[in-house]
């Protein structure tokens, strides 16, 4: 039984790590598609769901746009971008952060 108790508390401190450091990702155009910077590596899977920012600085997310993984490999990810034109995103990028 100790060892279910260390494990719902170790669950309960990442749970905690999540909510003060959630993942992020620079969203990025190349033609029609769309692709961020972090994938399975960092804890990325097919329907990840990401909020949207015009910068990283920005205080609150683009309304109604959200970015959500489609496929992902190590170290990328293709999103489908909802609310948005993908001819909107800079050069520079979009900065994500994982909806919680």
């Amino acid at each position: 039984m100790a060892f279910a108790r260390e494990n719902v508390s170790t669950n309960r401190r990442f749970s905690k790590i999540d909510e003060e450091f959630p993942l992020r990702a620079i969203l990025t155009v190349s033609g029609d598609q769309a692709s961020i910077n972090i994938g399975a590596a960092h804890g990325v899977k097919a329907g990840t769901q990401f909020q949207v920012f015009a910068s990283a600085h920005a205080p609150s997310p683009l309304n109604g746009v959200t970015a959500t993984v489609t496929t992902f490999s190590d170290v990328s990810s293709e999103v489908e971008v909802v609310g948005a034109s993908l001819d909107a995103v800079p050069k520079s990028g979009w900065y994500l952060r994982v909806a919680q």
